[in-house]
């Protein structure tokens, strides 16, 4: 069991780190004529941050199925901000805002109820039929048929194709 200065020393750094992964979301929901590579890149390196402090607590508390959501889903909305770098789509971006601005939503009640696990539960349950919807509905806009293929080798971990997204809904209870 985590000590609880801990876990809320992880909600209150999470938290602003919400606040600012929700600015970036809502500058990227706003067209523009270039490709948004910075805010791409500045949300990427935010929503690391998350996974990155989860997976570390997890260690501090293994088997913690609220930290592993939460690093689950961080690595998720990670995974497709590298798909839509790729992408190199404006038409895409507001897109992946949009799934983005809910999963953020949703990531941070996930986080303020880490020492309520039955809270957390209820939230997962209700986000995570909702969430394997939205990502199979994004992942045919990107291409019509699913998430692009890298066209390099990935870093390990990295999703390359839909099969990967599908593992990672596996993850979750979901595939």
């Amino acid at each position: 069991m985590l000590d609880k200065e801990i876990l809320d020393e992880f909600k209150n750094e999470t938290n602003q780190l919400m606040t600012e992964l929700t600015e970036v979301v809502e500058k990227l929901e706003i067209k523009t004529d270039s490709f948004p590579t910075e805010l791409l890149q500045e949300f990427s390196q935010k929503i690391d941050r998350v996974m990155g402090t989860a997976k570390t607590l997890m260690m501090m508390d293994e088997g913690n199925a609220d930290l592993q959501r939460v690093a689950d889903i961080a690595d998720l909305c990670k995974r497709l901000g590298y798909k839509a770098a790729e992408s190199q789509s404006n038409m895409l971006i507001p897109l992946f805002a949009g799934f983005w601005a809910d999963t953020i939503e949703v990531l941070g009640d996930l986080v303020n109820h880490l020492d309520d696990p039955e809270k957390s539960e209820a939230l997962a349950k209700s986000f995570f039929s909702i969430l394997m919807g939205r990502l199979q509905w994004l992942s045919t806009k990107v291409t019509g048929k699913g998430l692009p293929p890298s066209s390099t080798k990935p870093a390990l971990g990295e999703a390359t194709d839909q099969m990967d997204v599908d593992d990672l809904l596996k993850a979750f209870g979901l595939g």
